[in-house]
């Protein structure tokens, strides 16, 4: 009797430090956690655009190499990240002045511009980018222009020459058409170019100033062709970016002159759709046409809910048509330094701007970005995940 007396406050007692370990191994730490303030969280969301590229949260044990290097960097650096600096092949003093700029300033990525360049000249300056960026934690996006026919930087001496992307597409022999770009591909990844803007996936639509740059009228057979293009390129270590969302093809403008918007319906967006499905390493390059659906005066490239549509993949790297652009400016009196920020807050990744920029247009435009980025927390947050993927995608430049 006296042992089952004792046996019974053995349990009551166990119990009950059991109940107390539980409480604070399951509870507290839950209790302590900050409740979610519904009407604070509804304040700070209250700007004129959303959480577009918020980032998910690391700890020190589970974050990346990237996400370790984004941590170390200022402000200012962030935004370098994600501006694509132009250089001029053949224009020397250009190149230098930008160069000299570089070595302090390393940006995300670097574009080559010229005329029927050669493989020696691109080389050449490629070597001296890779020089510049010794000291830096990443390696530069080297990009360009590679649709083939009249938009074709590198297609000098060493460089095959590519057709028309019209004409590519009209090769009927796949192995022919696989051929010439995995060719075109290799020479480009031999000079240090780690990714092109091209393919283009606008429908054709004649009368259109894209001309014989666009595919076809018919989206599987663009999205087939694009998809060759892509796979080709890939295989040489070149990532693809497509252009231009939302699809620019019945646009009568040439939007480098004039602004202009488009009616895009659905079933014209399918081609962007389904590659941008099928491929997780890949650009895509937002245009600066309204789409008049959602805002006939906005371009989209500036238009939270156009960019949105073009990120159907999160590890997707969306960049903006060349800034200077007309087009750019939008309907109305916008200056370029403004039409960046809003790219920037659109939830654009990079900012691509035309050749012959100096560096000291290049430091005003960071200075003003990096400005503008202090003085919101959501702008802020939309340059972290856009940094993030920019080193991300670096990793290809290596």
């Amino acid at each position: 009797m006296r042992n089952n007396i004792k046996l019974g406050v053995f349990i009551l007692l166990l119990s009950i430090v059991v109940g107390l370990v539980g409480y604070n191994y399951f509870y507290t730490p839950f209790a302590q956690l900050p409740q979610e303030d519904s009407a604070s969280d509804s304040s700070q969301l209250t700007t004129s655009y959303p959480l577009v590229n918020e980032m998910a949260p690391s700890t020190p044990e589970t974050a990346t190499a990237e996400e370790r290097a984004l941590q170390n960097m200022s402000q200012r650096e962030k935004v370098l990240l994600l501006i694509a600096t132009p250089l001029s092949v053949g224009e020397p003093l250009q190149i230098e002045d930008v160069l000299a700029w570089l070595e302090t300033n390393p940006t995300g990525m670097v574009t080559l511009f010229g005329s029927d360049v050669s493989v020696d000249e691109a080389g050449e300056v490629v070597s001296q980018v890779q020089t510049t960026y010794t000291t830096a934690v990443f390696s530069p996006i080297i990009a360009v222009d590679h649709e083939g026919g009249s938009v074709q930087r590198l297609s000098g001496k060493g460089f095959t020459t590519l057709p028309s992307w019209f004409a590519v597409c009209e090769i009927e022999n796949p192995q022919e058409r696989q051929e010439l770009l995995a060719s075109s591909a290799a020479e480009l990844r031999e000079v240090g170019v780690s990714m092109v803007f091209a393919p283009v996936v606008d429908t054709r639509v004649n009368g259109s100033p894209l001309g014989n740059r666009a595919c076809s009228a018919d989206q599987a057979i663009i999205t087939r062709r694009a998809q060759e293009f892509i796979t080709a390129f890939e295989n040489k270590g070149v990532v693809s970016v497509i252009k231009h969302f939302p699809n620019i093809g019945k646009v009568n403008q040439d939007l480098h002159v004039s602004y202009g918007s488009t009616d895009v319906s659905p079933d014209e967006m399918i081609a962007f759709e389904n590659l941008t499905k099928q491929n997780d390493m890949l650009g895509i390059m937002v245009s600066h046409a309204g789409l008049e659906s959602i805002d006939s005066t906005l371009p989209c490239a500036q238009n939270i809910e156009c960019v949105a549509l073009a990120r159907s993949n999160k590890d997707n790297l969306i960049v903006s048509d060349a800034l200077e652009m007309a087009a750019a400016l939008g309907a109305g009196d916008q200056t370029t330094t403004q039409a960046a920020i809003d790219t920037l807050k659109a939830g654009v990744d990079v900012i691509v701007l035309e050749k012959g920029a100096s560096s000291e247009s290049l430091e005003e435009l960071v200075v003003s970005i990096t400005a503008a980025v202090e003085q919101d927390s959501v702008l802020q947050s939309n340059i972290d995940a856009a940094a993030l993927r920019v080193l991300h995608y670096s990793t290809f430049a290596q």
